[in-house]
């Protein structure tokens, strides 16, 4: 069967790529008006926009046989669905997890490894983790990992949504 090719998060990818766009446009006109502090702050702002669209631009692959997550087409992850021990939901605000209309951003995250509370904590506070396969929460993207991995999705401060009728 023939999957699907995700952006991580396509708002965050365009917000960052446009940021940096208007940052580096900035540099030149800073360059030309020998205005050399402000330059080297666009400059480090653009290079960190830059970096976020590159975190968030990779394209996320869900098929049967497994995820791949490709940087300009070439396979950064290539993980199996037997490899995969826990899929999730998580949401960024991890001090707000008492409030359930307090999730921050939402992301589906699938691991090589289980997970306790603690470690997913620690892992949303270091988003986006660097070992972890990652995209941005929609539910027609959640359905279709729901179509090939047969464990129960973990949720972690991610409001009140429902996974198919289970929360776990």
């Amino acid at each position: 069967m023939k999957g699907k090719k995700y952006l991580i998060s396509p708002l965050h990818f365009m917000v960052s790529f446009f940021t940096a766009f208007a940052l580096i446009i900035l540099v030149f006109i800073f360059i030309a008006m020998h205005n050399y502090v402000a330059f080297i702050a666009c400059l480090v702002l653009a290079i960190l926009f830059i970096h976020e669209a590159f975190v968030y631009g990779r394209v996320v692959e869900i098929n049967s046989y497994g995820v791949k997550m490709k940087h300009f087409n070439c396979v950064e992850k290539d993980w199996r669905w037997d490899e995969i021990t826990q899929v999730g939901v998580a949401g960024t605000r991890v001090f707000m997890k008492d409030f359930l209309g307090k999730t921050g951003s939402l992301f589906i995250y699938l691991s090589k490894e289980e997970l306790d509370e603690q470690q997913i904590f620690n892992m949303m506070l270091d988003w986006p983790p660097k070992d972890k396969v990652f995209i941005k929460y929609d539910i027609d993207r959640l359905n279709m990992i729901q179509t090939y991995y047969s464990g129960r999705i973990k949720v972690y401060n991610a409001g009140d949504i429902k996974i198919y009728g289970k929360e776990t």
